[in-house]
């Protein structure tokens, strides 16, 4: 069973004593992932879907090496979208490092590691600095906005996530007010798991954040049914139109949730097409998912996993009236922790527009392994169509995390190696989309 993004190597290192034990551990599923090429092997389609039209390879670029015990896994980012060809990452301890012109700055853009919750024998989880958006006047304002987890107003709990407001340094474009910083929500949290992980500005210009049900493994407590709270939820709310935030008056239920029913959101990304959100959502022990956002939705957890009923076994359900079924989904054949996806409408890659780029961290479990990956989907005729893609330039033992467009649309991912356990950021600079005849 696998809970969460990175569950399998969260469980072992979790149940480590040590940080030489947790080495320990990796090092033994890196054994497995090193017995398999990354992201070769050709998938099948699901019935839904017919058999896969293309098949792709990715060129792609490495920008940066990270230790993630020293400077830790680069779990999310952004770009401000300002001119400036710069992307923005966010590291689990607490930095925000800058990659301008495809190069990494030397110093960190922001370190507000005295503020946070972490678990530093597990670099895994998903408590610290998680996030990073830019107000969309970011230009003018300097506004940007962090996602971590800090210390909790109740003592009762183990903390809190946070989302707070802070200004760019007035003298220093490539350096972030720390002092700043003021606190528009937060969420309390009883563990470092299934806590979610988005935040980001639709095109409407209102800020987001995707929580998970941040209780034990299926939901005990059945937050993901329940609209009047935001676990298990995409949270909307208007930071321009009061403070320390107003809740918009078109929200479907009259609070600051916009959609429901999630089980771990980890990943969303906004189509600058058409202004459509696709949250990805980690699955429990069936399917991963993607899901198209609407407003007052419910994606079915924990009644549905996708569209299978939950839990695993389960002869039969009735779906909630309020029912939004994914637009991708695959089994745990296909892969077991998805890690989001971009929907790319960049210039320098003509075969790569409008495919749908998707990772995933895969599995580690000897007993049920599946090797890191990615994915591609192709929209034909209202349906996404799955191939697989491979990845040229990136160590085959990278495990992807997350998903970042520059302000042309360009793509960037992170990843983590299971073998020398190095972070990474990588920049995709093309690819080859073959289309497969049809038949006549």
């Amino acid at each position: 069973m696998k809970p969460s993004n990175f569950d399998d190597l969260t469980k072992a290192l979790a149940n480590s004593t040590s940080r030489r034990h947790a080495l320990r551990t990796m090092r033994t599923i890196g054994c497995f992932l090193a017995r398999t090429m990354f992201a070769v092997s050709t998938l099948v389609a699901s019935p839904a879907w017919g058999a896969a039209p293309v098949s792709g390879t990715l060129q792609v670029r490495q920008l940066a090496t990270f230790d993630p015990f020293v400077n830790g896994i680069l779990n999310g980012g952004a770009s401000p979208r300002d001119g400036t060809r710069r992307v923005f990452f966010t590291s689990i301890n607490g930095q925000v490092w800058i990659v301008q012109n495809d190069v990494l700055l030397p110093q960190p853009f922001i370190d507000v590691s005295s503020l946070l919750v972490r678990n530093f024998f597990n670099p895994f989880d998903e408590c610290g600095l998680i996030n990073i958006t830019f107000h969309p006047d970011f230009r003018t304002n300097g506004k940007f906005y962090l996602r971590y987890s800090g210390v909790a107003l109740n003592p009762a709990d183990h903390h809190d996530v946070i989302i707070a407001e802070y200004r760019v340094n007035a003298a220093n474009p490539n350096q972030g007010d720390a002092s700043s910083g003021v606190v528009l929500y937060r969420l309390p949290q009883t563990q470092c798991q299934h806590t979610g992980g988005s935040l980001f500005f639709g095109q409407d210009g209102k800020l987001y954040a995707s929580f998970g049900h941040g209780s034990a493994i299926g939901d005990p407590i059945i937050h993901g049914q329940n609209p009047d709270e935001a676990y298990s939820a995409l949270i909307r709310i208007d930071v321009d139109g009061a403070h320390p935030y107003a809740i918009p008056t078109d929200n479907p239920f009259g609070n600051e949730v916009y959609a429901y029913g999630f089980r771990n959101p980890f990943a969303c990304n906004v189509d600058r097409q058409h202004g459509d959100i696709y949250c990805a959502d980690v699955g429990e022990d069936q399917r991963e998912e993607i899901d198209l956002i609407r407003a007052g939705g419910n994606y079915g957890f924990p009644i549905l996993e996708g569209s299978a009923c939950f839990p695993a076994g389960t002869p039969s359900c009735t779906p909630p009236v309020d029912y939004v079924a994914p637009v991708i989904e695959y089994d745990h054949t296909v892969g077991q922790s998805i890690q989001g996806g971009v929907l790319y409408r960049g210039h320098n890659i003509n075969k790569l527009r409008g495919i749908m780029v998707v990772g995933d961290f895969g599995s580690g479990n000897p007993s049920n392994f599946i090797p890191p990956r990615f994915l591609g989907f192709d929209k034909k005729r209202n349906a996404w169509q799955r191939f697989p893609l491979q990845v040229q330039g990136a160590e085959f033992h990278d495990a992807p995390i997350i998903f970042i467009e520059d302000e042309s649309g360009e793509i960037y991912f992170t990843t983590v190696s299971v073998l020398d356990f190095q972070a990474h950021i990588y920049k995709v600079v093309g690819a080859n989309i073959v289309k497969k005849k049809r038949n006549r």
